[in-house]
């Protein structure tokens, strides 16, 4: 009895529509898996928003952005007195159920503020905390899955506004650049009312740096509109050093993450590369690298003080993104 088997050019034939399917259904697959992790960044960002009016009903404010120590005038504080008092990740954790990351917290705290607080140098200023990976605080779209350098990373931040960039960094090391950003900060009696035109960010009070007095806003003060105006955004650890910190870190990027940057602006190049031929292309000059972004291709998502969470495309009209960013303006501009 004769057998037929497949001819050689037979199974070559199959092999290669194989192939071809393989290839016209990666790309399918792959746009679902994204869509999969942007659905649950923008599920991470509702839980924030979700605590953050929590916190408020709990505190009649919201909690501070960041702290750091270059934010105090001459001469400065210590870092860990200043680095050490916690930022807005720290005081949501009761109200996304981490009350034992939330005690130490409150025990690095008291230890700070009795000039105690021992770090522990791992690469960066670190304690045990800041090596505690809290799922809701990184978006599974990352580059870096939640850690770097031993340390737990955060992709959230709390928005600045259209504030000011940072004074400092055109001339921050090597990574000098120019830019016509700054141009879009907007001038307003309300906003100098209310001291600054997000709802996270920090200015003092007091002339005193020994004793620097930290100043939250309330939803009242939100004039333009909680539905209007953006509390937090994404942002890419490795095209902003602070965000490299950790999480933990008081210095985190949080609460001075600002709309004055374009979204997803590219920051994000190696800084040995780059520091010497285009600054504006590396995470050291806060100018630039200061702004929300995402590995989410277009464009990146955004928390509302309402609670709702949208993708704003990096095309968007930079004057809206600007009223968007600024709490109490007088534009009560709707989100695309």
């Amino acid at each position: 009895m004769q057998r037929r088997g497949f001819t050689l050019v037979e199974l070559l034939v199959v092999i290669a529509i194989i192939g071809l399917l393989v290839a016209l259904l990666l790309p399918a697959v792959q746009a679902a898996r994204e869509a999969t992790r942007r659905s649950q960044c923008g599920n991470h960002l509702k839980q924030m928003s979700l605590a953050l009016h929590n916190y408020h009903d709990t505190h009649n404010s919201h909690p501070l952005g960041s702290w750091a120590a270059w934010e105090n005038t001459t001469p400065p504080a210590p870092a860990p007195r200043t680095e050490g008092r916690g930022a807005m990740h720290h005081f949501l954790l009761p109200f996304i159920e981490r009350p034992a990351e939330y005690r130490q917290f409150a025990e690095d705290l008291a230890a700070v503020e009795a000039g105690t607080f021992a770090y522990v140098e791992l690469g960066n200023h670190a304690n045990t905390l800041r090596q505690v990976r809290i799922k809701i605080f990184y978006c599974p779209s990352s580059d870096y899955q939640g850690w770097y350098n031993k340390l737990a990373l955060t992709t959230y931040a709390g928005s600045a506004g259209p504030n000011a960039l940072s004074a400092v960094g055109n001339s921050r090391g090597n990574c000098t650049c120019s830019h016509p950003y700054n141009s879009f900060a907007i001038p307003s009696a309300r906003l100098q009312q209310h001291g600054a035109p997000g709802p996270f960010f920090r200015h003092n009070s007091t002339t005193d740096a020994a004793k620097p007095r930290r100043v939250a806003s309330r939803q009242a003060e939100v004039d333009d509109g909680l539905s209007n105006t953006i509390f937090l955004g994404e942002m890419r650890p490795q095209c902003s050093s602070v965000a490299l910190a950790s999480w933990a870190n008081s210095n985190n990027g949080s609460g001075v993450m600002t709309t004055i940057v374009p979204i997803n602006y590219n920051s994000c190049g190696q800084r040995k590369t780059w520091q010497t031929i285009d600054g504006c292309r590396t995470d050291c000059n806060d100018t630039v690298s200061l702004g929300f972004k995402s590995n989410h291709p277009g464009g990146a998502q955004f928390a509302f003080g309402d609670g709702g969470v949208r993708f704003m495309r990096q095309e968007m009209d930079h004057q809206l993104y600007q009223y968007l960013g600024a709490m109490a303006d007088g534009n009560s501009a709707s989100p695309p």
